[in-house]
């Protein structure tokens, strides 16, 4: 009926923005307690964001890469009822690792 813990790892900065808030909301939706996000880090400052994408998108093969840092996944979250309680940057800091708790 559900799992203890679901994780994602490098795959949602692949996907196109609403069949990433679709899996998020599944995520959420069939775990019980936690839902870990393994993906590429995102910024709040507009130039950071758009030179990170320019740049992301040379570096990786995803379609998407530009459209998942412009995506608020804070946001996504809250609406999905989930809430961050470990937030870390990892591997010079262009990596990022969120470890959710499902809000009931």
């Amino acid at each position: 009926n559900y799992f203890d813990a679901v994780t994602v790892s490098a795959a949602l900065h692949d996907m196109p923005t609403i069949v990433k808030k679709g899996v998020i909301s599944e995520m959420r939706r069939v775990s019980k307690g936690l839902v870990v996000i393994f993906e590429p880090r995102t910024f709040n400052n507009p130039l950071v964001v758009w030179l990170y994408g320019t740049f992301g998108s040379l570096l990786d093969e995803s379609l998407n890469f530009k459209d998942y840092v412009k995506d608020d996944i804070g946001k996504i979250l809250i609406r999905n009822k989930l809430k961050v309680i470990k937030d870390e940057n990892v591997w010079y800091n262009l990596l990022n690792i969120k470890v959710c708790k499902v809000n009931k």
